[in-house]
């Protein structure tokens, strides 16, 4: 998982403050099983804050769950995630959204994101 923009400023070697004390930030890259969580630097209209995201599911859908996007998504299988996201820094990020972006093996976008609008 990325942050949807350039993240904040990390001290040093993965952590950064939050409310005076030290916290871990997940490296870019680290592999989690379902119920592992990452803790994510987080900017939304120049707010910058921390959000800590954990999978809780991966379900496999049906090819005509996609039928809506059309020709191009024909053959396509899609994986529904289910997350839990959490506020964990002192920033009030009322009204902010999380978009998150599907990567294959490889890097390569998926052309699908999702935003998730919520009060953190």
């Amino acid at each position: 998982m990325r942050s949807p923009r350039r993240p904040p400023r990390v001290t040093h070697a993965g952590h950064r403050r939050i409310g005076g004390q030290l916290t871990h930030v997940t490296a870019p890259g680290t592999g989690f099983k379902v119920g592992d969580k990452a803790v994510l630097p987080f900017e939304y209209a120049k707010r910058k804050g921390t959000l800590a995201i954990t999978v809780t599911a991966i379900d496999k859908g049906a090819e005509a769950d996609m039928s809506r996007f059309g020709e191009r998504a024909k053959g396509l299988t899609p994986y529904f995630i289910k997350m839990k996201v959490e506020n964990v820094g002192d920033t009030d990020l009322s009204h902010a959204y999380v978009q998150l972006r599907g990567l294959l093996d490889g890097g390569r976008g998926t052309g699908v994101s999702r935003k998730i609008i919520r009060r953190f």
